[in-house]
């Protein structure tokens, strides 16, 4: 089941020509932080912000994250 995350980070006062790159790089880690985590956003990824507050929302995130298997090989049997 999905559910909304909010992210609020509060800053001293930011000058305004950071504040959109800031925005942009907050959202590019933020997904790339969603992938390497295997967890899934099926809605919209949304960033604000003002001199003192950062903000990111995502519409739709899983609670859990996806499934995986693996298949580790040990020493050769001999060995072992």
């Amino acid at each position: 089941m999905a559910k909304e995350f909010f992210l609020e980070i509060g800053t001293e006062e930011i000058p305004s020509r950071f504040i959109e790159p800031a925005l942009a790089k907050m959202k590019e880690l933020f997904i790339q932080l969603l992938a390497n985590g295997r967890v899934a956003s099926t809605g919209d990824i949304k960033v604000f912000g003002t001199p003192r507050r950062l903000i990111l929302t995502a519409a739709a995130l899983e609670e859990r994250q996806a499934d995986e298997s693996r298949e580790v090989v040990g020493p050769p049997k001999k060995i072992a």
